[in-house]
């Protein structure tokens, strides 16, 4: 997490499946954070996913949070 608060600019590569993976959820929350509070530039990446299903949190993005829901060790 150092290295992000270091950065000045953080390139995330969103996929069909990112949101079931807890490290990148959890790398992208500090991403999130960081551009809040020192102004990261961030530059997202749809890499064979509509940028709508992930801004509404459809389709598999849906199912990745509803499995984080049902066991939040996932």
């Amino acid at each position: 997490m150092k290295a992000i608060r270091e950065s000045k600019y953080a390139i995330v590569i969103l996929s069909e499946n990112y949101a079931f993976s807890r490290w990148c959820l959890d790398e992208l929350a500090k991403i999130l954070q960081c551009m809040k509070q020192t102004g990261l530039t961030v530059l997202p990446v749809f890499y064979y996913v509509n940028p709508s299903v992930v801004q509404n949190q459809t389709e598999t993005f849906a199912e990745a949070f509803a499995k984080h829901e049902d066991d939040p060790k996932l």
